[in-house]
C-alpha cells in the first residue's frame, strides 16, 4: 500500500487497481473499468477490490481525506516548534510531555481571574486552557490549573499586557558555580515550590503546554468566538477542541534516562578568539567574556535581547574597534594578548564556562602546550546584561573589590574619556565589589580555582546594568526580553551599545598593555555604530539579514529573530545556526587578512585529492585559524570553537560518578557541573476541531460500523459471483 502524497486516497500497488486509482483524482469514474479487468483474472485479482476498500479506510482514519482537513485546522506555529519541553539532571525532570497519542480537550478561555475560577467549576470532561501571557505570567493560575483533573493542558498567548515576567528563579543558577549565592536578583521571577523556583524548572507532567503565534491565535480565539466559546459557560455542541501532540521519551533522571537512549546532554560551542598567536608553555593574558546562549520556559521563543545578546553585540563590536586598521598594529603589539570567549550554555549551569575554566584548572585550555592559567589571567572583563537601567550607569562586580579595582579604574577612566568624545553617549561607572557577584560566567571560573586565596587575587569583574539590590530587567530569560522591550531599532539603544563598545575596547587595550587609559594613544576610539545597528537587527529583528548573508550564504536560515537556546548537538563537528554566525562574525571582526578566492569547478571538486581551498583548523587551536564565509571569501584570524559540554560527563552518554572535594573532584563529578540532558521527541503539532456531543458521536460510530459490515458482505458476494461468471467464460 502506497499513500501518494500527491493525492487525497491511497494507491494500491497491484494491477490493475493501480492503473485504476493512481493517475485519476475521482476513484467512481474508472471504476467499472477496474471491475472489467477481473473477468481476465478472476482468481488472483479478486482480492484487489478488498484490498484498496480496506485502504480507502484507513486513509480516511489518518486524515488523508478532504473531509479531514476540512474538519482540523493545523496549527502552523506549533508545527515542529514553540512547546515546553522536558529536560532532566541528576535528580529531577522539570518541563512537561503530552501523554502518548496526545492530549485532547475541550478549549476553554482564561483570560481573567474569573474565567480562572469557572474553569475551576467546569462539569467532568477533558478541557485545554487558552490562557493569556498576562494570567500565565501569574504563578497562582498553572499552579491552579495543574491539579485539576479535568485540565490537560494549555495553549498560551500574547496579549501585551504584561509588565514584568521571568520564568527563571529568583535566583538564577545557584545550585551551579561558585557556593553561597544568597541575593534574590530576579525578583520578578519564581512563584513555584518555595517560591523562589521559576516556572521553567518545574515538572507539568503529561500536560502539555504549547504557545500560540499572533497569527495562529487570532484564528483559535475568532473561531472560539463564532462558536460563543470565550465565556465563562460552555456553549452547546458541537464545541471547539484541539489536539497536542508532544510526547517526550525522557523519564526518571538524567543518568537512567542516558543509558536508555531516551536523552542527549545538552551541548553546543563556546567561541573564543585571541588579537594574537598564543606562545608555547603558559600565556599571561587579558579575557572578554559574554554569554552566548539564552533560555525561555518556550525553549524556541529563546531570544534574551538584553540578557545577553546586549553583551554580545557590544564586545563583537569591541574586538571590531580594536581591529580598525588604525588600531590593529598596537593590539597587535600589545604586552599581553586579549582572548575573548563567547560562552555557551550558561543559563543551564554555566555548562561552557565551567568546561573552559575546569580546563584551565588542569592547564589544558586551549592546548597542554600553549595555556593560560587562573594565575597568568591578568585581568577578566564580563560583558552581562547592558540596556534596561534607566540611567546612564552601569556597575561593576568583583569577588574582591581590591584584587577587581584595576579593571574597575580602567573602565570609569574609559568611561569619562568616551563620555566627553562621542556626541549623545554619557556613561557613569558605579563600583558593587565586594557584595555578592551576580548570576555571571565569572561565579563559575572563581569555582574552578578551588582556593579562597586564589579568588581574592583574582582580577574578575563583572559589567552589567543592574545595582546590587537585583536586576533591572523586567523580562529576564523570557521570551518577552526582545527587540521591541529594548528598543533593537531605535537610535538611543544604538547610541548606547556603541559607546559601550568603545568604552570596552580603550579598557581592554589598556589592561593589555598595562598602562592608564588616560595615556593610552588609541587613534581611533569610535566603534561601527552602523555594525552594531546591523547585528541588532540580524540578531533580535530578522535573521534573514544582510550581515548573515554575507557570512553564511550556504544556510537555509528562516525568518525571524535568532533563537539562541543551547540545545544538543551529537556530532561536535556541527555547528547550530547561532553558533555558526558568532562564529563567523569573530573572525570578521578579529580578521588578521582576507582573500577572494577563486570558486573551484565541480571537476576540482571531485578529484580524489581534492583540499578545499581555506580549511581551517576545527576547534584545535593551531595558531592562525581560517574560515571561509559567503562570496567564498577566506578570512585569517586566532579564532576558535571550543565544545560546550558539561565536564560532568565522561562520555556523550555517561556521567561521571560523584566525586570528592579534597581531591578537586579529579577523582570524579563535581555536584555543581551541570548535568541537564534533554529528552527525546517526537515531533510536536497541535490542531483544533469542531469535537460533537459523545452520544451523537457513538450514533455516528455505529452507522459507520455498519456501513462496513454491509461493504465486505457485497464485496464477498460481488466477487464470488466475479468468479463465477469468470468461470463460465473459460
Amino acid at each position: 500500500l502506497i499513500l501518494d502524497p500527491a493525492l487525497s486516497y491511497p494507491v494500491c500497488a497491484t494491477y490493475p487497481c493501480v492503473t485504476s486509482l493512481s493517475h485519476h483524482p475521482s476513484i467512481v469514474p474508472h471504476f467499472d473499468h477496474s471491475l472489467s479487468s477481473f473477468t481476465t483474472q478472476p482468481v488472483r485479482m479478486k482480492w484487489g477490490l478488498v484490498v484498496c476498500l480496506v485502504a480507502l479506510a484507513i486513509a480516511a482514519t489518518n486524515g488523508q481525506t478532504p473531509l479531514a482537513s476540512s474538519i482540523y485546522m493545523a496549527l502552523e506555529g506549533n508545527d515542529n516548534r514553540n512547546t515546553c519541553t522536558r529536560l532532566l539532571d541528576d535528580d529531577r525532570a522539570i518541563g512537561c510531555s503530552a501523554p502518548f497519542g496526545g492530549a485532547v480537550g475541550i478549549l476553554f478561555s482564561v483570560n481573567s481571574p474569573s474565567q480562572l475560577s469557572a474553569f475551576q467549576a467546569l462539569p467532568n470532561d477533558s478541557y485545554i486552557a487558552v490562557v493569556s501571557s498576562s494570567m500565565f505570567a501569574d504563578p497562582n493560575t498553572i499552579q491552579t490549573l495543574q491539579p485539576n483533573p479535568n485540565y490537560v493542558g494549555s495553549f498560551v498567548y500574547d496579549d501585551d499586557t504584561v509588565t514584568e515576567y521571568s520564568p527563571d528563579d529568583k535566583t538564577p543558577n545557584k545550585m551551579h558555580g561558585l557556593e553561597g549565592a544568597t541575593v534574590e536578583w530576579n525578583s520578578v521571577g519564581g512563584g513555584f515550590d518555595d517560591s523562589t523556583r521559576g516556572s521553567q524548572w518545574v515538572d507539568f507532567g503529561e500536560k502539555p503546554i504549547f504557545y500560540l503565534t499572533n497569527s495562529d491565535a487570532n484564528d483559535v480565539i475568532q473561531r472560539m468566538a463564532n462558536n460563543n466559546q470565550t465565556g465563562q459557560a460552555l456553549p452547546d455542541y458541537p464545541r471547539l477542541a484541539a489536539k497536542l501532540e508532544n510526547l517526550m521519551s525522557a523519564a526518571t533522571s538524567a543518568e537512567v534516562c542516558l543509558r536508555r537512549g531516551f536523552c542527549d546532554p545538552l551541548r553546543s560551542h563556546s567561541i573564543w578568539g585571541a588579537t594574537k598567536t598564543l606562545a608555547e608553555g603558559t600565556n599571561n593574558a587579558v579575557i572578554a567574556t559574554a554569554q552566548l546562549d539564552t533560555s525561555a520556559f518556550f525553549r524556541d521563543l529563546s531570544f534574551g535581547a538584553n540578557a545577553d545578546a546586549s553583551g554580545v553585540i557590544t564586545l563583537l563590536a569591541a574586538m571590531r574597534l580594536l581591529f580598525d586598521p588604525a588600531n590593529i598594529d598596537g593590539v597587535r603589539n600589545a604586552a599581553n594578548p586579549i582572548v575573548f570567549m563567547l560562552l555557551n550554555g550558561e543559563s543551564y549551569g554555566y555548562i561552557g564556562s565551567s568546561r573552559i575554566a575546569r580546563d584551565m584548572f588542569e592547564e589544558s585550555f586551549p592546548t597542554n602546550s600553549s595555556k593560560i592559567n587562573f594565575d597568568n589571567v591578568e585581568a577578566m572583563l564580563e560583558v552581562s546584561q547592558l540596556l534596561t537601567d534607566a540611567t546612564d550607569t552601569l556597575y561593576t562586580y568583583g569577588y574582591n573589590a581590591g584584587a577587581a579595582s584595576p579593571v574597575v579604574d580602567a573602565l570609569t577612566k574609559s568611561a569619562a574619556n568616551i563620555s566627553a568624545e562621542q556626541a549623545g553617549f554619557t556613561l557613569s561607572i558605579s563600583d558593587e565589589s565586594g557584595s555578592e557577584v551576580p548570576p555571571a560566567s565569572l561565579r563559575s571560573f572563581l569555582h574552578e580555582m578551588r582556593s579562597e586565596a586564589a579568588r581574592n587575587a583574582f582580577s574578575g569583574v563583572v559589567l552589567a546594568d543592574h545595582p546590587s539590590t537585583g536586576y533591572s530587567n523586567s523580562f529576564y530569560h523570557s521570551r518577552l526580553d526582545n527587540a521591541e522591550y529594548i528598543g533593537a531599532t531605535d537610535a538611543n539603544t544604538v547610541t548606547k551599545i556603541c559607546g559601550t563598545a568603545s568604552v570596552v575596547a580603550k579598557t581592554l587595550w589598556a589592561l593589555a598593555e598595562g598602562v592608564d587609559p588616560d595615556t593610552l594613544v588609541m587613534p581611533n576610539r569610535q566603534a561601527d555604530c552602523s555594525y552594531v545597528s546591523d547585528l541588532l537587527e540580524c540578531v533580535l529583528v530578522n535573521q534573514t539579514c544582510s550581515l548573515m548573508n554575507e557570512t553564511l550564504s550556504l544556510y537555509n536560515v528562516p525568518d525571524g529573530p535568532m533563537q539562541r537556546y543551547v540545545g544538543v548537538k551529537f556530532d561536535e563537528s556541527v555547528l547550530s545556526l547561532n553558533v555558526a554566525f558568532f562564529y563567523g562574525e569573530m573572525f570578521r571582526s578579529l580578521a588578521i587578512s582576507t582573500e577572494n578566492i577563486p570558486v573551484p569547478t565541480a571537476k576540482e571538486v571531485k578529484k580524489k585529492n581534492y583540499v578545499q581551498p581555506c580549511a581551517g583548523n576545527g576547534g584545535t587551536y593551531k595558531g592562525v585559524n581560517r574560515f571561509l564565509g559567503a562570496n567564498w571569501v577566506c578570512t585569517e584570524a586566532i579564532v576558535y570553537q571550543y565544545l560546550a559540554w558539561s565536564p560532568a560527563f565522561s562520555s556523550y552518554s555517561v556521567i561521571r560518578p560523584e566525586g570528592t572535594a579534597t581531591a578537586n573532584y579529579t577523582d570524579g563529578r563535581d555536584p555543581r557541573w551541570s548535568t541537564w540532558v534533554e529528552s527525546v521527541w517526537e515531533a510536536p503539532s497541535a490542531s483544533v476541531f469542531l469535537m460533537d456531543d459523545p452520544k451523537m458521536e457513538i450514533v455516528i460510530g455505529l452507522v459507520g460500523f455498519g456501513w462496513l459490515v454491509m461493504a465486505f458482505v457485497l464485496v464477498y458476494f460481488g466477487t464470488r459471483c466475479i468468479s463465477h461468471t469468470g468461470s463460465g467464460e473459460q
